[in-house]
């Protein structure tokens, strides 16, 4: 049985004849199966390499941030932890090791070293000393492609493709309209990206990709008959939405997480005590600050809608994550945005008499991932109604310093 090397991002599940199911974490932190959407956010699973043996991973639910591990009472899988823990003499070890045997992925518990085991009756996770281990698979998350509801398909031509019903029903590359009744498509295919905004669309009946094809006395269809994606297969998204507007963010602090901390230091400068006694002198300096954010989604696509968000930006403070400004903003899904700042910072320090003292001003900087849902309003563009849906897929990523203090290099004697 061979390790395995697994994508950054994975679905799992176990498989079953007819149907699949998707692993997800209950709300008490026990590891199921029974999540029948692979696009849903709670069954995107990060693969975090332990840093001491790149045979071994950590498991972590993405939407709440929450690490596998064994129970700390019995043998069951719980995702509970809020960090990563690599030492194997701890019962809260999150540490697994991945392998593969024919088309079938184990996962063994470092700790115990015993195989993660599917209860069928449950559908919950286990450790079994003596078992083989429950067979899964595994769908790379990334090249998964989660369309808008109602799109638009611009083919190479230009032209977006629409309905007609000449002779028999078919598709055609033929409209200058994204907005026509027959433009607009629900998802039929399995798309694949390519593309910000293009894909292209494998059928299911012959598993080959979508082309622009003349024939037949007709010009510009749509017809599965390519087994590679040429350039008549790659399809432009437009999504059928003039303007859209986020508001009620609501983010679970809870299930933040803070990572990625390295020393920061934000300038230098010095103090001089002429006196003949030690003393606390002020010190003061100017330093640029600088914190960045982005705002993503679980749709693949971006598509070109104009949107505006109204919403906290959160931040790494003294006593964690927490809100520390508000926007009101236009914004594009999955763009970081960065603002820079000068920041005065005053305090004092301790000099001895007749000493120049060499004053550094350090702190940490760290970025941290909250989930969030919101509210989404959107106008159409083929009709101007507008529609108003709750999101539960949101995640802000944001990059800031704190924790921020005055300490002292060292002390020189004032030369005369």
């Amino acid at each position: 049985m061979a390790t395995t090397a697994l994508p950054r991002h994975v679905v799992l599940n176990v498989p079953k004849a007819g149907t699949n199911t998707y692993i997800y974490r209950e709300d008490d932190g026990s590891v199921v199966d029974g999540n029948n959407d692979m696009f849903s956010e709670f069954v995107k699973i990060e693969i975090e390499r332990s840093k001491t043996d790149n045979i071994r991973v950590h498991l972590r639910f993405t939407y709440n941030n929450r690490y596998w591990q064994k129970d700390a009472d019995d043998d069951s899988i719980v995702a509970v932890s809020t960090k990563p823990e690599e030492d194997t003499t701890k019962p809260s070890c999150t540490l697994f090791e991945p392998s593969q045997q024919s088309d079938a992925l184990y996962f063994t518990h470092v700790q115990t070293g015993w195989r993660v085991m599917l209860n069928n009756s449950t559908q919950e996770f286990y450790v079994d000393q003596n078992s083989v281990g429950a067979p899964l698979e595994f769908v790379d998350w990334d090249t998964l492609v989660k369309l808008p509801k109602h799109v638009a398909f611009k083919g190479d031509n230009g032209a977006y493709l629409k309905a007609y019903d000449v002779d028999y029903n078919y598709l055609q590359f033929g409209s200058d309209d994204p907005n026509s009744v027959l433009s607009g498509h629900q998802r039929l295919f399995w798309p694949v990206k390519v593309g910000d905004n293009k894909i292209a669309l494998r059928s299911a009946g012959n598993n080959s990709f979508c082309k622009r094809l003349s024939d037949d006395g007709k010009d510009n269809l749509l017809n599965a008959a390519v087994s590679t994606i040429t350039s008549e297969a790659i399809l432009e998204v437009q999504e059928l939405v003039n303007e859209r507007e986020i508001y009620n963010v609501r983010y679970r602090i809870e299930d933040g997480r803070v990572y990625g901390e390295t020393p920061y230091l934000a300038g230098t400068t010095t103090v001089t005590n002429h006196a003949d006694e030690d003393s606390s002198i002020a010190v003061s300096l100017k330093y640029a600050d600088t914190t960045s954010y982005s705002f993503t989604r679980s749709v693949s696509i971006t598509a070109g809608v104009t949107s505006s968000i109204t919403a906290g930006i959160p931040g790494i403070g003294e006593a964690g994550i927490e809100v520390m400004s508000q926007i009101s903003t236009s914004l594009n899904w999955n763009d970081t945005t960065s603002v820079t700042k000068e920041v005065s910072a005053t305090g004092t320090v301790s000099v001895p008499a007749k000493s120049v003292a060499v004053v550094h001003y350090v702190g940490t900087t760290g970025s941290c991932d909250v989930p969030f849902s919101y509210t989404q309003k959107d106008k159409s563009s083929t009709d101007a109604k507008i529609s108003v849906t709750d999101q539960i897929d949101g995640v802000f990523n944001g990059v800031n310093s704190y924790g921020f203090q005055f300490t002292i290099e060292k002390y020189q004697p004032i030369t005369e």
